[in-house]
């Protein structure tokens, strides 16, 4: 039960995140944007 608890809670904080970027990458071109996401996702792991 604690494990969907938190996977809710880890998509809503990933929401709020995904929002934020949205705002600041809205002004990014397409492959500005799929670039960036690519160097956070590498950094994250």
């Amino acid at each position: 039960m604690g494990g969907i608890i938190f996977g809710l809670i880890v998509l809503v904080i990933g929401g709020l995140f995904t929002l934020a970027e949205d705002h600041k990458t809205s002004k990014m071109s397409e492959d500005e944007r799929w670039e960036y996401e690519w160097k956070k996702a590498k950094k994250g792991r």
